[in-house]
């Protein structure tokens, strides 16, 4: 049985996977805080700045595959700074990318869509130019490079926004102002969003340990996508939406501006609330994978929430 150490193994990802490959290999989890759903001795409890403690997990384990899902993701952490992004997403990275390599490890890395940054096509895929335009996504396009760049096995992930049963964030941002009852859309709510279930992941995911076959890049997203306005409907057909409203666009264009400028004169820096951000919403723009155009996956929006238990 395959040895798999995770990264980061106490987040919803980690968690998720956890469930999903237990009975498949055999799992270790490397998080700063207790890891559920693991034995104690299956676990290690520390940061990812410990070279001793990295150099201490594999020495112990000796891992087949590693699932490095571990990051600052935007502001969830107190130092927001460039300064840690790059630490914590490239150098930490680096470090266990450097171990993986001695150990001929097959990293599992789990990257993002932002490393495109803004760009004018429509359809975007593995093979798309990166222009990424945050500290994260810089720090993760920096940290792809430099795991592409070592003599070891490699798959690195793109995931557009994820969801799940009980975690539905990135879903109910771009649908609700408040949660199961005022869903808002504009114009006609026909712009979509690409999402990526976490049932899908883990499915690739075990796919991909099991039958590995080169060094790649995945864009990785739901098979089928929906507008806006299907969302919505969705959510009232089970329940969870009692009023809908259309919401004036060129009001909150022009509020959303205002808004920049004195964010902007204040701080001096660019602001993630921006007219530019307001337009991003009605793109529309498709992710794709260009080898995995013959593979459907079987979990969408509707049937990942409401539909039954992952199994």
């Amino acid at each position: 049985m395959k040895k798999v150490l995770i990264t980061g193994s106490n987040g919803f990802v980690g968690q998720n996977l956890i469930s999903s490959l237990s009975n498949k290999f055999d799992l270790y989890g490397l998080d700063r805080h207790q890891t559920r759903n693991l034995p104690k001795s299956n676990y290690y409890i520390g940061d990812l700045g410990d070279l001793n403690l990295l150099k201490k997990v594999f020495e112990e384990i000796k891992p087949d595959v590693l699932i490095h899902l571990a990051a600052i993701v935007h502001k969830n952490n107190a130092d927001t700074s460039e300064k840690n992004y790059n630490f914590i997403n490239f150098e930490c990275s680096k470090q266990l990318f450097d171990l993986c390599e001695k150990y001929r490890t097959h990293v599992i890395f789990s990257s993002t869509i932002e490393v495109y940054g803004e760009t004018e096509e429509r359809i975007i895929n593995e093979n798309s130019k990166c222009n990424p335009n945050s500290y994260y996504a810089k720090s993760k396009l920096k940290a792809e490079e430099y795991l592409k760049s070592l003599n070891l096995k490699y798959s690195i992930l793109r995931f557009t926004p994820l969801y799940g049963k009980n975690f539905t964030l990135n879903i109910d941002k771009r649908v609700f102002l408040k949660k199961n009852k005022i869903a808002y859309y504009f114009k006609d709510g026909q712009y979509s969003f690409d999402f990526c279930s976490i049932n899908n992941v883990c499915d690739f995911i075990v796919n991909l340990i099991d039958k590995y076959e080169k060094n790649d890049i995945y864009v990785l997203s739901d098979s089928n996508t929906m507008t806006v306005k299907e969302i919505i409907q969705m959510h009232k057909k089970n329940g969870n939406c009692k009023i809908i409203v259309k919401m004036p666009y060129y009001f909150c264009e022009y509020t959303i501006l205002i808004i920049e400028k004195i964010l902007t004169f204040m701080t001096k820096k660019d602001v993630f609330l921006s007219k530019r951000n307001f337009k991003k919403l009605f793109a529309s723009k498709k992710y794709e994978d260009t080898k995995l155009k013959n593979v459907k996956f079987k979990w969408n929006i509707e049937n990942t929430i409401y539909g039954e238990h992952y199994e």
